[in-house]
């Protein structure tokens, strides 16, 4: 049963029609402290209903019309108790509002007049927000997302008497952030640093930020990084570019809009530009190269410099906004640096990229005939102008005139060169003419690259040959009748003994030299070497019997206008009968062709190759004929560059390393230098063969020269001997420059010094001779005919390389014991040797 009081209240609810809720209640004012709370008055939803609209929706006009009717309702409330808290409080939420529901409390539930419902989150101290309402329902919209709330319900009777609340907290449901607030970048040339502030809109559904940029060219993809603070760096950027930057919020699963702004990185220095390639021709440099890795937007132009290595004075800078540019204007044969640098807006250079090149040669204009300066019966002497030269600096060879008889085509054509080039001209003798013959000759200029066109045709004439055999016949009808007379007077005198002694003993005139006896031979070289005239004359006959040689045998293959590029000097042909022959590749005619020449040696078999200098186009022709004809020995008596002129392409590897040419592979495994000469061990290698070749390469010889002492010579000879005999078998291939004089000399020296220990005499004209008719010009100067000379007189003279006294048993060890222990005398006897017939005292070189 309810007390007196609460039944009062109750029937009072049930019955009253109307009551009034007290004055302070509606105007927020309250006599007590503690009445609500000390809260202001609370606002109504409809500032038209009061707080029992919900039971009687009468007006408060009405309630106060008589004073009477409100004392007694205002006795009637303040009968009523303080409610119970509500019962079974739920809060359902969304990203911006909860919905609440709940049930009256149990206790007093007569006595509710309306319900307070308060909120408020749950963080940064944020105070409270109110709401009323009489329904058991409510609904708290305008709430952000993400936050949790702390929601109370608490029961208000008519005297605002309030119950406990009750109290429960509850998270708003996860929504899209607004877009990130006060985006700020500050660019440096690598990098942006990025700050912002949270979305005002959902900030607390942030869980990261996605910060994506890219490139405003190119249509570069963007890239991306995630962070979970306000603030990110973005680094590793290129310089002078301006890059689009954007930041998004993102709860668990979903991004907002970005925001996005657009900066540009600050310039900096460019890096090297990538990839400078050079491409030439013979008056041209085309320079190609690619942007710099590293700041390569901030380029604004290149400085290309070129400059002559040769002088420094020559360099030349152009400013180009490209990346390919063509250097116009240049000198053939020239050695250029070239360099280019990146330079920015700012003119900061990077570091400039450097490559040589040379620029390709080309063969120079045609000479043309300036003077003759000495016209014999034999010989003319011809002046030569020298074409432009100033854009061509290849290197000059030779200047060649051809004459070719006019009214006699069959006479042999006479060629002649010079390598002695003045400051503008050249000077060019022609020998061996015919007399009072018409000649039309022609000039051409060979440099490093090939031969110029011919010049322009002259005409000449040689002058009549002096009537010799009449002023001889003169003579000597002069002499005989001299004679007569002398003859005629001693007789009548009694003084004339007949026949005369010295026509007994009288000497048959020969043409030719005669081989000397070994003992007498230093004697009659001692008087050669202090006659030089009787030495020049026997090599001017050597000469003169040469010429009927190369008269006589041809030269066509040298000729062929595919093959004159394969030879190093146009006037030095091997003879058709004599030449090395290659294996034709492909059915090309022209492969078999090589500047070479087989040559016999002291056995009358072939024993050597005599062969020019490589050129660098003639190497895999050089290999090839190593292999084919199985050569062991190489000697080398040239260098490959004397006085600055080319003289031999490097064809062999060096120490330890290797070189291919066509389907061979070359490899130095040894090299040691001795005072004359490097010895060198070669591996050939081709397909599943290999061969072990010595090399040996004599520096000590100057071109058109000879070395400064004989004892060298022989050494060298000895060591050539030495390596041939290991060999056991192959040939000796023997080059210098062109493959006749030097090359020459060491063959004639090494078959003499053979010659002299099995036989009693020793002929040096007609070995060298012999030589001649295998290939032209072998002992190319007078001074290397004397030269042999010294070596045979000196070598004889030596007992240790051949005893005069035993000379018919001598075998050939003695010329070498000096050479070594390894070389047994076993090998020695594997050396060829002349037949028996050849090995008595009398014998003489096979001419």
């Amino acid at each position: 049963m309810f007390p007196a009081s609460v039944s009062f209240c109750f029937s009072l609810l049930i019955c009253s029609t109307s009551f009034t809720t007290p004055s302070n209640y509606l105007t927020g004012s309250s006599d007590t402290e503690d009445e609500f709370n000390s809260e202001p008055t609370i606002p109504y939803a409809d500032s038209t209903t009061d707080i029992t609209s919900g039971i009687s929706h009468v007006s408060v006009n009405e309630t106060l019309s008589t004073e009477v009717s409100t004392n007694r309702e205002l006795t009637a409330a303040s009968l009523c108790s303080v409610p119970g808290k509500v019962e079974e409080l739920t809060l359902v939420p969304s990203s911006h509002n909860i919905s609440l529901t709940w049930k009256k409390p149990i206790i007093d539930v007569n006595c509710v007049k309306l319900y307070v419902i308060s909120w408020k989150p749950n963080i940064n101290g944020n105070t409270a927000s109110k709401n009323v309402t009489s329904e058991e329902f409510f609904v708290i919209d305008g709430l952000d997302a993400c936050v949790e709330y702390e929601v109370s319900v608490t029961a208000v009777n008519a005297n605002n008497g309030s119950s406990e609340a009750e109290v429960q907290n509850i998270t708003t449901v996860v929504d899209v952030p607004g877009k990130v607030e006060e985006l700020t970048l500050v660019p440096s040339s690598h990098n942006i640093s990025l700050t912002w502030k949270k979305p005002i809109i959902d900030g607390n559904c942030v869980k990261h930020y996605v910060i994506s940029w890219k490139h405003n060219i190119n249509g570069n993809s963007a890239s991306k990084n995630v962070t979970s603070e306000e603030f990110f760096v973005i680094d590793g950027l290129d310089a002078c570019v301006e890059y689009e930057v954007s930041v998004r919020a993102m709860n668990d699963r979903d991004e907002n809009t970005a925001a996005v702004k657009n900066v540009g990185t600050e310039i900096d220095v460019p890096g090297e530009v990538q990839n400078l390639l050079v491409e030439q021709t013979s008056h041209n440099l085309t320079v190609t190269w690619l942007k710099p890795g590293v700041n390569r937007y901030c380029v604004k132009n290149y400085y290309l410099e070129w400059k002559d290595t040769a002088d420094d004075s020559s360099n030349t800078r152009q400013e180009i906004s490209t990346e390919v540019y063509n250097i116009p204007d240049l000198s053939a044969c020239v050695e250029y640096e070239v360099s280019v640098s990146a330079v920015n807006s700012q003119n900061y250079m990077s570091k400039p990229v450097n490559r040589l090149s040379t620029t390709n040669g080309e063969v120079t204009g045609a000479p043309e005939y300036n003077d003759t300066l000495c016209l014999e019966t034999e010989m003319v002497c011809l002046k030569w102008a020298l074409p432009d030269l100033s854009f061509n600096r290849c290197q000059l060879q030779n200047c060649t005139v051809v004459c070719i008889a006019v009214d006699m085509p069959g006479l042999p054509v006479r060629n002649g060169a010079s390598e002695e080039f003045l400051n503008d001209s050249v000077i060019v003798n022609v020998v061996e003419l015919s007399p009072s013959t018409s000649y039309s000759c022609v000039a051409y200029i060979t440099n490093q690259w090939g031969s110029s066109r011919n010049s322009s045709i002259i005409y000449l004439t040689t002058e009549e040959d002096v009537p010799v055999g009449m002023i001889v016949g003169v003579l000597f009808a002069i002499i005989v009748v001299g004679l007569l007379a002398v003859v005629f007077v001693t007789y009548r005198q009694g003084t004339l003994v007949w026949p005369p002694k010295f026509f007994a003993r009288a000497k048959q005139v020969t043409v030719r030299p005669q081989p000397i006896l070994l003992k007498k031979f230093p004697a009659y070289c001692a008087q050669m070497l202090d006659t030089p005239t009787r030495i020049g004359s026997e090599y001017q006959l050597l000469a003169t019997l040469s010429v009927d040689i190369s008269a006589s045998s041809s030269c066509l293959n040298g000729q062929i206008p595919e093959n004159r590029r394969k030879n190093r000097y146009i006037n030095i042909l091997p003879y058709d009968s004599t030449r090395v022959t290659l294996d034709m590749i492909d059915g090309d005619p022209t492969s078999h062709y090589i500047n070479a020449s087989f040559i016999k040696g002291y056995s009358n078999d072939i024993e050597y190759i005599a062969t020019q200098g490589p050129k660098e186009d003639t190497c895999v022709d050089f290999w090839r004929m190593v292999f084919q004809h199985d050569v062991r020995v190489i000697v080398m008596v040239t260098n490959l560059i004397e006085q600055d002129k080319v003289k031999c392409h490097q064809y062999y590897p060096n120490l330890r390393e290797s070189v291919v040419f066509g389907d061979m592979t070359i490899r130095c495994t040894t090299e040691i230098k001795f005072t004359i000469h490097t010895a060198r061990t070669l591996v050939l290698i081709k397909g599943d063969r290999k061969r072990t070749l010595s090399h040996l390469h004599f520096r000590e010889w100057p071109d058109f020269g000879v070395p400064q002492s004989t004892d060298i010579m022989i050494q060298f000879c000895q060591t050539m001997r030495h390596h041939a005999c290991a060999a056991e078998l192959g040939l000796i291939l023997v080059h210098c420059s062109a493959g006749v004089g030097r090359t020459g000399t060491l063959i004639a020296v090494d078959i003499l010094l053979q010659h002299i220990c099995e036989n009693k005499k020793v002929d040096i004209f007609g070995t060298v001779f012999k030589l001649r008719k295998q290939r032209t010009n072998m002992v190319q100067t007078e001074g290397q005919y004397t030269y042999i000379y010294r070596c045979i007189k000196d070598a004889i003279e030596d007992p240790t390389i051949v005893n005069q006294g035993t000379v018919i048993n001598n075998s050939l060890e003695p010329i070498y014991e000096n050479v070594g222990t390894s070389l047994s005398t076993l090998q020695y006897e594997k050396l060829p040797k002349v037949s028996s017939k050849n090995s008595s005292s009398e014998s003489e070189c096979e001419l």
